[in-house]
């Protein structure tokens, strides 16, 4: 359970960061660090709601998707290490928190529209993805 909020979970299946046929949950307050791949959502997963998560130094993508899925809660989104800063095109121009424009997610049209300047505060309760190995605190 990557600290899955589950709301009529219908077979949520979770393997090497694959979140499979699963169908209306929420996915936050993860950290997916340092991993060849982030989160890879797939074979008919549609319409869950990944936020307040972290993707950081993972090599290959942080998220792909080609199916239908929020990544942001409507008010929040998830910290992105490779859109966060001005350099990176990332503006936060009224200091709110939250970048300006729209991180796209790679793999399909999904997107998210309130990423994170800065990482949400994950307490050591929930479950990290570190070096290719799931740690739980």
């Amino acid at each position: 359970d990557l600290h899955l909020s589950l709301r009529r979970q219908r077979q949520m299946c979770i393997r090497d960061r694959r979140i499979k046929g699963s169908t209306g949950n929420n996915v936050s307050f993860n950290a997916f660090l340092e991993n060849k791949y982030g989160l890879y959502m797939c074979c008919g997963s549609n319409h869950n709601t990944i936020f307040c998560n972290i993707f950081k130094d993972n090599r290959e993508w942080n998220v792909s998707d080609a199916y239908t899925n929020s990544y942001d809660n409507g008010t929040l989104g998830n910290y992105w290490d490779s859109f966060h800063k001005p350099d990176q095109g990332a503006y936060d121009n009224d200091s709110d928190g939250i970048v300006d424009q729209i991180y796209r997610i790679y793999g399909g049209g999904n997107y998210d529209s309130y990423p994170l300047v800065n990482p949400p505060d994950i307490d050591n309760k929930f479950l990290f993805m570190v070096n290719e190995k799931l740690f739980s605190n």
